[in-house]
């Protein structure tokens, strides 16, 4: 089994390019949630924005929406029906 170090990492990312723009660094999409459990698909996708995407779109049921969109500006929440 091989370590993961932060010298392995850069090996296998690519660095930022100066002028990059939103989205050419990644872009991630996460369905989940419910009225009852929701913290599950916002920490995946905060945990997708730390890892350097760009963009994350979050799909939650329409009556969690509005709180999750609270919890994070850097997230794009969107309703889905259930």
């Amino acid at each position: 089994m091989e370590e993961v170090t932060g010298e392995w990492v850069r090996s296998v990312i690519p660095p930022r390019r100066a002028g990059s723009r939103k989205g050419e660094n990644g872009v991630v999409v996460v369905i989940g949630g419910s009225g009852t459990y929701h913290g599950a698909p916002f920490l995946t996708a905060m945990a997708a924005m730390r890892s350097g995407v760009d963009l994350a779109y979050l799909y939650a049921p329409e009556k969690i929406v509005a709180p999750l969109r609270a919890l994070s500006p850097s997230l794009i929440v969107m309703p889905y029906t259930d």
